[in-house]
């Protein structure tokens, strides 16, 4: 299955064809067309005939013994190259991702994709009550990695993202100042992702670049179009948002959940010793049969 998932994704990347374009061809949901990519699940032979023929409208003459070919075959008749296995240069972060762990990724990848608000403390001692947001857009890329966006008005970094026992590692860049950021986020065991919380980890630029942890909260706003153009022109669209919130905006739990005290005297008082986010008292919640979670719409 690893096998037609890699094809099919150098298929789609090679003909400019959307997974929305293929899963409306083939009268699925998106999502499947997401897994039959990652290599979870093989279509079934009726599925499989409306991808082949959805194929040779841009490709004549494609049929389905050419899912018989090796990759490098296909990408020969594709007249593409086929990507090489990424080698770290002196420029590069390279960093080795097992294969099961890719695989979880991509399986689950139509549950995290969307558009993202996240909600933090300002971290301003004198207003403690003050928070902020920035956006933040998760896509499945036609290579297959999990690709992160976040930003506010110019500021953005983006990068990759992987799933680890239903925790979600972004590690991003900003472009123009070279900086990286790091977050760790709870997620539902299963399910389309609502809400995460977590912890980020940035240089906090008006202090001197000084390291910052920080608890935060993230809540779906929107799901991608599958129109790769029109979602990156949506992701810049919310990143115009002001990034202070209004006083009250954000409800007391969420508030409460954000803004806690650390350290020997709280863990004396039955507190955390350190920064954590536990998946006892986490937030992340997954959307139901019936309404979302109702932390959601924390701002308007």
């Amino acid at each position: 299955m690893r096998d037609f998932g890699d094809k099919l994704t150098l298929v789609l990347k090679a003909l400019s064809i959307s997974r929305a374009r293929l899963a409306v061809a083939a009268g699925v949901d998106k999502s499947l067309v997401g897994r039959w990519c990652a290599g979870t699940y093989a279509p079934a032979a009726h599925n499989l005939e409306r991808i082949t023929q959805t194929i040779a409208e841009r490709l004549p003459h494609f049929t389905m013994h050419d899912w018989d070919r090796s990759i490098g075959d296909l990408a020969a008749r594709l007249g593409v190259d086929v990507a090489q296995p990424a080698t770290a240069g002196p420029d590069q972060l390279i960093i080795p991702i097992p294969p099961a762990t890719g695989a979880a990724t991509r399986a689950r990848a139509a549950d995290l994709e969307g558009f993202w608000r996240v909600i933090y403390s300002a971290g301003v001692n004198e207003m403690p009550d003050m928070f902020v947001q920035s956006y933040g857009m998760i896509r499945l890329e036609a290579d297959g990695h999990l690709s992160c966006r976040a930003g506010i008005f110019d500021a953005f970094v983006e990068g990759s993202a992987i799933l680890v026992n239903n925790q979600l590692f972004q590690i991003a860049i900003n472009p123009a100042r070279g900086t990286l950021s790091l977050a760790l986020f709870n997620c539902a065991a299963e399910g389309k992702a609502q809400t995460m919380d977590g912890i980020t980890l940035s240089c906090r630029d008006g202090l001197g670049g000084t390291p910052m942890a920080s608890p935060c909260f993230s809540e779906r706003v929107a799901d991608l179009s599958g129109d790769m153009a029109a979602d990156n022109r949506r992701f810049a669209a919310l990143c115009t948002q002001h990034p202070v919130l209004p006083e009250g905006a954000v409800p007391p739990h969420i508030r409460d959940h954000l803004v806690r005290n650390a350290g020997r005297a709280a863990a004396a008082a039955g507190g955390d010793l350190l920064v954590m986010m536990p998946h006892l008292r986490s937030l992340a919640r997954a959307s139901t049969s019936d309404t979302a979670h109702p932390a959601l719409r924390v701002v308007s």
